[in-house]
């Protein structure tokens, strides 16, 4: 703490009127005391500090706290959603792989039913060309015959 009775002293000795060196003294005195802080301002401001910074510190670990119970809450959420979207997804897929396995069955029948419709019509094309070729053997044999008959 500052000595006033020294420094009043000084100032007297340095040619100040008593009356002169208490008030100056005095003046600084006062200007000091309500700008400046001491060292107990100082502590007792450290003191409020730290125990606001506990307080903010408690708050913000109960806050980080809430907010992963509520985290967890939400992933839990999201994962029953995603497995149950899944579950509905690969029904889905089943059901699409039965109607294609179902289309392929009924491709193939029809392909096979094609078949058989093209090698029957295919033997009948082959019955036809026979008898054809068996009406041309008998037409130009009989044209044949009727040349050398009239020769």
């Amino acid at each position: 703490m500052i000595n006033a009775i020294r420094f009043t002293e000084e100032l007297e000795k340095a040619g100040f009127t008593p009356e002169q060196a208490k008030k100056s003294v005095d003046t600084w005195m006062s200007l000091i005391n309500e700008n400046f802080a001491t060292k107990a301002d100082l502590r007792e401001f450290q003191l409020v500090t730290r125990s606001e910074l506990k307080e903010v510190q408690v708050q913000l670990q109960n806050e980080i706290k809430d907010l992963r119970v509520d985290m967890n809450i939400q992933i839990k959420e999201l994962r029953t959603e995603m497995n149950d979207q899944f579950k509905e997804l690969r029904t889905e897929m089943n059901g699409l792989r039965s109607d294609m396995n179902n289309h392929v069955k009924d491709l193939y029948t029809e392909t096979r039913s094609l078949k058989n419709e093209m090698e029957q019509q295919s033997t009948k094309i082959i019955i036809r060309l026979g008898a054809l070729a068996i009406a041309l053997v008998t037409i130009s044999t009989s044209i044949i015959s009727i040349v050398i008959s009239k020769q």
